[in-house]
């Protein structure tokens, strides 16, 4: 049996490492399918990893195209991953709302699906268990005459009751509240611990910045404006920065800029570095964000965390954000 583990970030990187061991997985058996040009050059390891950003791009609009087209692109992905594994395999993946990872649990090799911690999702009620019942005959109508598969599906679809045949399902996350919402067996794993050699500055301020803007839930106005005032309010004496690899140039250039304005010291940490090898590693860190999931691992591991999702609420983009996603701001699920 071979067991496919789909990596978006470091934190599903690490979240994996962590369920492979606390099931005794054998490395020889296990891949590793990289997407969102995902990187790593710090955790040396002894398992096969392989980029599938081709693939992941390929699928992402998969559900809006013509039957003819979807099944083309179905049956070449199936036949990449059928003579990549050569046999059947559990699949662990974060959620099922990519078409990728839909069709990686639904392929005939596929014998168990289970999920395993990637980042903020894990936390919200995007995880449908209870559908309406015409919210279920909408999606078989739509498979029937639209899609004409019944291998893919379109909103609602990060799980639902139904999509998988297994009896059983179960999640692996570093704690037992992030999968809340699932209906499943909550395993908490531990993740490995890694030497990072790297010498960081005391008491210095960590500010972690994500790609809402190119992920198209926010305006870049918004977003930079929330930026500027995140610097002004909690900027240190010696500051970090750690960018989210989606980030343009332009937004990583006005954020530097917004340091300088302030005659702030800043130090830029390699995007190759996950920064939850840090966050595991040092304690009592000062970490300041607007809502990527690292404040949440922050948060989990007792670091002193500032979020401020709250300063993009007047966004319309992220008003339709928080709506579509079933999104929570970091105040309500911690308070």
């Amino acid at each position: 049996m071979k067991y496919i583990f789909v990596i978006t970030n470091h934190t599903s990187f690490l979240s994996s490492m962590g369920t492979m061991n606390y099931l005794n997985l054998e490395h020889k058996d296990v891949v590793f399918y990289t997407v969102r040009n995902y990187k790593n050059d710090f955790v040396p390891i002894d398992w096969t990893m392989r980029a599938v950003d081709d693939f992941f791009d390929l699928l992402y609009h998969l559900v809006s195209e013509k039957p003819s087209e979807i099944k083309k692109k179905i049956r070449m992905f199936d036949d990449f991953v059928e003579q990549d594994i050569k046999g059947e395999y559990e699949a662990f993946i974060p959620h099922l709302s990519h078409p990728m990872y839909l069709l990686i649990a639904t392929n005939k090799k596929c014998k168990n699906v289970s999920f395993v911690q990637e980042g903020i999702l894990s936390y919200k009620n995007v995880f449908l268990t209870h559908r309406k019942w015409w919210e279920k005959l909408k999606t078989k109508l739509g498979q029937i005459f639209k899609y004409r598969t019944f291998r893919i599906w379109g909103t609602g679809g990060w799980y639902a009751e139904g999509t998988l045949k297994q009896k059983e399902l179960h999640s692996y996350a570093t704690n037992d509240r992030l999968f809340k919402y699932l209906p499943s067996i909550n395993h908490v794993i531990q993740w490995p611990h890694i030497e990072v050699d790297l010498s960081l500055k005391p008491d210095a301020v960590y500010f972690l910045f994500d790609g809402f803007v190119v992920n198209g839930f926010v305006e870049s106005s918004y977003y930079l404006n929330a930026c500027e005032k995140l610097i002004k309010e909690y900027g240190g004496t010696y500051n970090y920065l750690k960018f989210h690899p989606n980030e343009t140039l332009n937004e990583r250039n006005a954020i530097k800029g917004y340091f300088d304005e302030q005659n702030m010291i800043w130090e830029e940490l390699p995007s190759s570095l996950p920064f939850e090898l840090i966050l595991a590693s040092e304690n009592n860190l000062k970490v300041v964000g607007l809502g990527t999931s690292l404040l949440f691992v922050a948060h989990e591991l007792g670091h002193h965390v500032e979020c401020h999702d709250d300063w993009l609420q007047d966004s319309p983009k992220f008003q339709i954000y928080m709506k579509n996603f079933g999104c929570q701001l970091f105040k309500d699920i911690y308070k």
